[in-house]
């Protein structure tokens, strides 16, 4: 995070994690053997996968840590980003997305 003031400053706290924590930066370690997502959902809303441990062994071992297939996010409000423990990620069926409700051509069997 950069910001300006009169001067540059780098590292401002602005992601609020819970309980009002409030840190610089964030670092998702997790397994090497997964992936874990991060996506911009808009310019006020970032979803990242939930991590859970892949046994109740390795709780508190983050290089142990796998997506549960649910999501968190972080909200922008007031410039802060705030934490959103299982956020709903799902397009709205409301929404008008041109992907939504798309029409594919027929297509020939092949076989």
């Amino acid at each position: 995070m950069i910001y300006v003031d009169d001067e540059v400053y780098f590292g401002k706290e602005v992601f609020n994690t819970g309980q009002r924590i409030f840190k610089k930066r964030l670092v998702y370690r997790h397994s090497s053997e997964t992936d874990m997502t991060l996506n911009f959902e808009s310019d006020e809303v970032i979803v990242v996968d939930h991590l859970i441990p892949s046994s109740p062994a390795y709780d508190g071992k983050r290089e142990y840590y796998i997506p549960d297939l649910s999501y968190d996010a972080f909200k922008l409000k007031k410039g802060l980003w705030n934490y959103i423990e299982d956020y709903n990620a799902r397009l709205d069926k409301k929404t008008k997305d041109k992907y939504f409700e798309m029409e594919l051509p027929n297509q020939e069997k092949v076989y």
